[in-house]
């Protein structure tokens, strides 16, 4: 693995927009944030580009990831928003200007499939985490600096941050007991369901996979999960942690309670034959408190205490 060089206080940070195109106040508030956080955000002349959904065409797009790559007084790159439109970016990247290019890359949502992609294409540990324009609470912020900045050899990180008895997908539970070890690798849902079958789709063998959703209802959680299954994706998995489906349970102003199964009910059905050590409702993803993942790194797995300790070997 390509480890990259964690940030100082006052490097530069590119922000740039991969995905969905973005409004002039979600730039606003991503600079604001970057500079909080006691970085020099720069951005592109064609950042607000918008092309239908997608902030610019592709090759503007792919300019853009490109450069912050080249620029060598760039130290970091943060994605702004999610969206789409990530993953037709993905045969055009020049991933050995990324190799020889290593930056801290952090990014969560749509940008899962560029995640997936640079590491396994070229080694780099990329980061799941915050947007630039996610809301920094007093937890993400922590998670983000200890990643980009800190040095210490292990961070154990706490799961249960966003636990909530009165709402149903914020209540975390043990799906199956037990400890297991691997490398991290996942992110959204519906882009690793989207990779399979793609040069860009990873080995789940002996992985300890992430996974997190916002938005689709418990049928699709089910065919997504049951694709994954299909594909033999979540036996190969040492360990399986699913962060908080945000706006992902029952919504009784679309579908009757007693028509539809419930989130948990879903997602406990799809892995009664999954033996690895499992849990719901781990702290990252499109959730107010956001562990920050990174991709291809080592680290350890206890389902019960709901925690996991990443390793870390020289600069990162």
């Amino acid at each position: 693995m390509i480890e990259p060089k964690t940030l100082k206080k006052g490097d530069k940070v590119s922000l740039i927009a991969p995905s969905g195109f973005v409004s002039p106040e979600k730039l606003a508030k991503a600079i604001q944030n970057i500079k909080k956080l006691g970085f020099r955000p720069v951005y592109s002349n064609t950042v607000l580009n918008k092309y239908g959904y997608l902030a610019g065409n592709d090759a503007e797009r792919l300019e853009d990831l490109h450069q912050a790559f080249l620029q060598t007084d760039v130290k970091g790159i943060i994605c702004i928003r999610g969206g789409y439109g990530a993953m037709r970016l993905l045969s055009e990247i020049d991933f050995e200007l990324i190799s020889r290019n290593p930056k801290f890359f952090m990014g969560f949502s749509d940008i899962t499939a560029l995640l997936q992609a640079i590491t396994k294409k070229t080694g780099l540990i990329t980061f799941h985490g915050s947007l630039a324009s996610s809301d920094f609470n007093e937890y993400s912020e922590k998670s983000f600096l200890q990643f980009s900045t800190g040095k210490l050899a292990k961070i154990d990180i706490s799961g249960k941050i966003d636990a909530d008895g009165e709402k149903s997908e914020k209540q975390p539970f043990v799906i199956n007991p037990g400890k297991s070890s691997g490398e991290l690798w996942g992110g959204n849902l519906s882009l690793l369901v989207s990779l399979i079958g793609t040069p860009f789709d990873v080995d789940w063998s002996g992985k300890l996979i992430f996974i997190e959703e916002i938005a689709e209802p418990p049928y699709k959680i089910d065919r997504m999960l049951t694709q994954l299954i299909l594909a033999g994706k979540l036996q190969q998995a040492a360990g399986i942690i699913f962060g908080i489906f945000t706006d992902c349970d029952v919504d009784s102003t679309d579908t009757l309670p007693e028509n539809t199964f419930t989130l948990k009910q879903v997602i406990k059905d799809r892995m009664q034959n999954i033996s690895a050590p499992a849990v719901y409702g781990f702290s990252f993803g499109h959730t107010e408190n956001r562990a920050i993942f990174p991709v291809g790194a080592k680290a350890e797995f206890w389902a019960e205490e709901f925690k996991i300790s990443i390793f870390r070997t020289n600069n990162y």
